[in-house]
C-alpha cells in the first residue's frame, strides 16, 4: 500500500527514495529499523489489558424491536453518553437529536439498554476520558468502534436490523473456497476501476458501484462480441477476486456527499465493519450500503468466484478516531516522547500485541466472514502487526473452514515502536517475512523477490528485471519459482524462505506501483503507453508464463493480462478516475494477451506440482539453467499424481533473438510443446523428437512429454 505524499518509507531506503512521492517500504527488514520499547504508554496499556481486559462479543449496539443495548469500552473513562439522532448528519432534512443518556461502568466496561424500537436512529457516544497514563483528559463525541452501519460520511453510527439486508437468496449464498490456497488465480480489482468505463456493458446508474459486479452477460461497448466484467472473469479463469479495500473510509479521500467521479484507494479506515457509502446507491442509509456490498459478493459467489476482502488494520485514517476517542493512547503505539509511533508510513499505527485491539481485529475479520460471506483477508503492511495475533487469527478462522485464506505485506511502512511482549507475556515477534518460520503455513506472504526479479526492483522505476533481459535477475527468478521456499538469495531484502509454497504469493504487480506493462515500457524507453507495442507484448507473455509457472498463491493486478496502464503513474492512489480504471477496450484490443494468460492457467491445473501448498513437488524438480546469471532458464517437474502429464519442461528466453535449447538426455527425447510464443493451452502444437527446442525472443516454451501427453486420461 502507498498512500500520501508524506508517506515516504523505508528508512534503508530513504536516501535514494525522497526525490519519489510517497513509496511503500517493500525491501526494508523492519526488524533492523524498529524501536523496541516498553515505555509509559505500553506499560500502562498492558497493566489495562491486565485489569480491565474483555472478551465477550457483545460490544457496540445489539438491536432488538424491543430494545437496544450500548456497550463501550472505555476503561480510562470517568463519563459515557449515548446520543441518538434522527439522521446521519445534521446537513440532511429532518435532522434533530432525539436524546442523550449516560451509560453505566462495569469493570470498565460502559452499558445501556434503551427500551422500545430504535431501528435505522443513528447514534454517537460522547466520552470523557484520562490517557492511558492519566495525563491528560479529553471529552469527545464519536461514532462507535464496533459500527455495523454509520449515515453519510460515517460520522454517526446506525442501528440496523442486520436481517433485513439480506438481499433475496442470501440464506443460500455459501461461501467460495479452494481445497488448497495455491489452486488460486487471485484477480485484484478495486470497486471503482471495474466498471467506470463507459465501454464496459455496465449501465451507467451501476458503474464504479458495488451492482456492477451482479450484472452478467454485459460485453465490450454492448456489441455482443467481448465478455466484459464477471462474465469475463469466468472466461479468464480467475477463482479468486481480491477487492482493495472497501470498509468505511476517510470522507477527505471520497466524500460520500459529492459526484461519483471521485477516486481514492482507500488505505485509510475510519468504521472497519461498515461498508464504503460512494459505492452504493444511497450513502445517506446505511442500510443500503449493506445490502448491496452482500449483493456483490453474492454475485462472485454465484459465478463461483472467491472473494478476498483487503483489510488494513495497521493503521487508522487519522488519530482523530473512535478509537482514541474512547481510550486515548492505547490502540496506537506510542514512542516514549509521547508522540504516535508510525510504522504505517501514515501518520500512525496500531498495536495488535494488545488485548482489546487484538479481539477487535479477529472480531472484526469474524464479523465480514459471518454477516457477508467473505472468503479470506489480505493484510496490508501486515509486519506491523505481531505474529502471535496472526496465528490467532488464522486459528479462529479454521474453526470456520481451514479453507479460509489470510495473507498480506510481509513489511512495514516505516519504524515501528514494537514492544518486548504481547499482552500474554509472549515475546514480541512482528509479522513480516523473516518471521515467516513462526507464522503458520497458511498464512501467505507476498514475495518481493519474484516480483522485482521477473520486472526490476519497485524501487527503481527504470529498472529492469530478467524478462527485459537482466540476467543477475535469474538467481532470484529460479528461487521464487519453487515458491521461495529454499535457496541462496544475492540480495539482503530477499533473504527469506517460507515453509512450504502455500505462504508465498507469487506476484509481478499490484495496485501499488507501476502496472507491468508501464514498468515494460517506462524501463525500455518508451512513452506511449497506452500504445500497443510487440515487444510489450512478447514481455507481458512472458512474465504471465513464469507466474503461472511457479509454485506459490498466484496473484495479478487487474488487466495485468491485458496489457493495463495507468500511464507510468506508480502511486495513483488518488489520481483520477479514468486514469486508474480498466480500459476494457484492452480485452479486445490485446485479446492475444489474454488468452496467453488463460492458456497457460489451463496448463497450471493439469499439472499438479505446480499447485502444490507443500514441499513434496520439489523431489522432482531439475533446474538446468543453474543458480548463476543466465539469460535461459530451464526446468523440469516430474510429476507422481495418476492421470496427469508426467513430466513438465520450461524452457524461457530472455533476449530479443530466437535461442536453441537441448534439455538433458536423462528426461528424454520426445516432446509434445503446448506453449510458445504466440500460445498456450492444453493442445499440441508441435512435437519435438531431439529434446531440443526452438524459443523465440522474449518468450516461453511450455512442453510435455510425448508418452505421458498420448496416453489417455483415466
Amino acid at each position: 500500500m502507498k498512500k500520501y505524499f508524506k508517506r515516504v518509507l523505508g528508512v534503508l531506503l530513504a536516501l535514494t527514495l525522497i526525490a519519489s512521492a510517497a513509496v511503500s517500504v517493500y525491501a526494508a527488514d523492519s526488524s533492523k529499523i524498529s524501536a523496541s520499547a516498553n515505555n509509559n504508554y505500553t506499560n500502562a496499556s498492558q497493566n489495562l489489558d491486565n485489569k480491565y481486559g474483555y472478551d465477550g462479543n457483545d460490544l457496540g449496539a445489539t438491536y432488538t424491536k424491543s430494545a437496544t443495548t450500548f456497550k463501550v469500552w472505555a476503561p480510562t473513562a470517568t463519563k459515557v453518553t449515548v446520543n441518538l439522532y434522527k439522521t446521519g448528519s445534521d446537513s440532511e432534512s429532518g435532522s434533530g437529536k432525539i436524546s442523550s443518556t449516560d451509560l453505566t461502568n462495569n469493570n470498565g466496561v460502559w452499558a445501556k439498554t434503551l427500551s422500545g424500537d430504535h431501528k435505522n436512529q443513528y447514534y454517537t457516544y460522547t466520552v470523557t476520558a484520562k490517557n492511558v497514563t492519566g495525563s491528560s483528559t479529553t471529552t469527545k463525541e464519536t461514532q462507535d468502534i464496533y459500527s455495523v452501519a454509520t449515515g453519510v460520511n460515517g460520522q454517526r453510527s446506525q442501528i440496523v436490523d442486520l436481517d433485513s439486508t439480506d438481499p433475496t437468496g442470501w440464506s443460500s449464498d455459501a461461501h467460495v473456497l479452494l481445497d488448497k490456497n495455491t489452486d488460486s488465480y487471485v484477480w485484484e480489482v478495486h470497486v471503482k476501476d471495474f466498471s467506470y468505463d463507459s465501454k464496459s456493458g455496465v449501465s451507467s446508474k451501476n458503474r464504479g458501484k458495488y451492482l456492477a459486479f451482479t450484472e452478467t452477460g454485459t460485453t465490450l461497448n454492448n456489441a455482443g462480441k467481448t465478455p466484459t466484467m464477471v462474465d469475463y472473469l469466468k472466461n479468464l479463469g480467475v477463482t479468486t477476486v481480491q477487492i482493495t479495500p472497501f470498509y468505511d473510509f476517510s470522507k477527505n479521500s471520497i466524500d460520500e456527499t459529492g459526484s461519483n467521479d471521485q477516486f481514492n484507494w482507500g488505505y485509510d479506515p475510519v468504521n472497519y465493519n461498515v461498508p464504503e457509502g460512494a459505492y452504493s446507491s444511497n450513502p445517506y442509509d446505511g442500510n443500503v450500503r449493506i445490502k448491496e456490498c452482500k449483493q456483490m459478493i453474492q454475485a462472485l459467489h454465484k459465478a463461483g468466484i472467491s472473494v478476498v476482502m483487503d483489510v488494513v488494520y495497521n493503521h487508522t485514517a487519522d488519530t482523530n478516531s473512535s478509537f482514541e476517542a474512547c481510550v486515548p493512547n492505547y490502540y496506537y503505539r506510542m514512542t516514549s516522547a509521547g508522540k504516535f509511533s508510525d510504522g504505517s508510513g501514515c501518520g500512525n499505527e496500531t498495536a495488535s500485541e494488545r488485548r482489546m485491539f487484538r479481539n477487535f481485529m479477529i472480531q472484526s475479520c469474524l464479523y465480514w466472514v459471518n454477516e457477508y460471506h467473505i472468503d479470506g483477508f489480505r493484510f496490508d503492511l501486515m509486519g506491523v502487526h505481531d505474529v502471535e495475533t496472526m496465528n490467532m487469527l488464522r486459528a479462529e478462522m479454521d474453526k470456520v473452514d481451514p479453507r479460509l485464506t489470510i495473507w498480506g505485506e510481509g513489511w512495514t511502512g516505516g519504524s515501528c515502536t514494537y514492544p518486548d511482549t504481547t499482552c500474554t507475556g509472549q515475546k514480541f515477534k512482528e509479522a513480516d517475512r523473516f518471521n515467516s518460520p513462526d507464522l503458520n503455513e497458511r498464512i501467505g506472504i507476498f514475495n518481493d523477490g519474484i516480483r522485482d526479479a521477473i520486472k526490476g526492483s519497485v524501487f527503481e522505476l527504470k529498472g529492469k528485471g530478467w524478462i527485459q533481459g537482466d540476467k543477475g535477475s535469474s538467481i532470484e527468478l529460479t528461487e521464487g519459482i519453487k515458491g521461495n521456499t529454499e535457496g541462496e538469495h544475492k540480495a539482503s531484502e530477499y533473504k527469506w524462505t517460507v515453509k512450504q509454497p502455500s505462504q508465498t504469493v507469487t506476484y509481478t504487480s499490484c495496485h501499488d506501483n507501476q502496472t507491468l506493462w508501464d514498468r515494460l515500457a517506462a524501463s525500455q524507453g518508451i512513452t506511449n503507453f497506452r500504445q500497443r507495442n510487440d515487444t510489450l507484448v512478447k514481455q507481458n507473455k512472458l512474465a504471465g508464463g513464469l507466474l503461472n509457472m511457479s509454485q506459490g498463491i498466484m496473484f495479478t493486478l487487474a488487466g495485468e493480462e491485458m496489457g493495463r496502464s495507468k500511464d507510468n503513474d506508480e502511486n495513483s492512489y488518488r489520481s483520477s478516475v479514468t486514469l486508474n480504471m480498466i480500459d476494457w477496450n484492452n480485452a479486445q484490443t490485446n485479446a492475444d494477451i489474454v488468452n496467453y494468460y488463460k492458456g497457460m492457467r489451463e496448463i497450471r491445473e493439469k499439472f499438479s506440482p505446480l499447485r502444490d501448498n507443500t514441499k513434496n513437488s520439489l523431489s522432482g524438480y531439475k533446474c538446468y539453467s543453474g543458480e548463476s546469471a543466465s539469460d535461459t532458464y530451464a526446468g523440469v517437474w516430474t510429476n507422481n499424481t495418476s492421470g496427469e502429464w508426467k513430466k513438465l519442461a520450461v524452457i524461457a528466453n530472455n533476449t530479443q533473438n530466437t535461442k536453441s535449447y537441448t534439455l538433458a538426455s536423462s528426461e528424454g527425447k520426445d516432446w509434445v510443446v503446448i506453449a510458445n510464443s504466440s500460445s498456450a493451452g492444453t493442445k499440441s502444437l508441435s512435437v519435438v523428437n531431439n529434446g531440443t527446442f526452438s524459443v523465440d525472443g522474449y518468450s516461453m516454451v511450455v512442453a510435455v512429454d510425448k508418452e505421458s501427453f498420448d496416453k489417455p486420461v483415466s
